[in-house]
C-alpha cells in the first residue's frame, strides 16, 4: 500500500472535537446522503490520522519549530 502525504495539518488535539461535530453531524435527518458519504469518509481519515499520532514521535516540535521560522 502506497503511503502518502496528507494534504493538511490537524493539531492531535483538535481532532476529538473534529470528529464529535461530525458524528452528530452524520446523526442529523438533515444531511445528504453524498455530503453523509464525504464525513464518513473524513472521520476515518482523522481517525486514521489520530492513531499514527500515537506513533510518531518528533513531529509535531519539527512542525512548530519551521512555524516560529515563518513568522519571525
Amino acid at each position: 500500500m502506497r503511503s502518502s502525504a496528507r494534504g493538511w495539518i490537524m493539531p492531535a488535539e483538535d481532532i476529538p472535537s473534529m470528529l464529535k461535530m461530525i458524528e452528530e453531524k452524520i446523526a442529523s435527518s438533515e444531511i445528504e446522503v453524498h455530503h453523509r458519504d464525504t464525513l464518513i469518509r473524513l472521520k476515518s481519515l482523522l481517525e486514521d490520522d489520530l492513531e499514527e499520532v500515537g506513533t510518531m514521535t518528533a513531529v509535531k516540535p519539527i512542525a512548530e519549530s519551521t512555524n516560529q521560522n515563518c513568522e519571525a
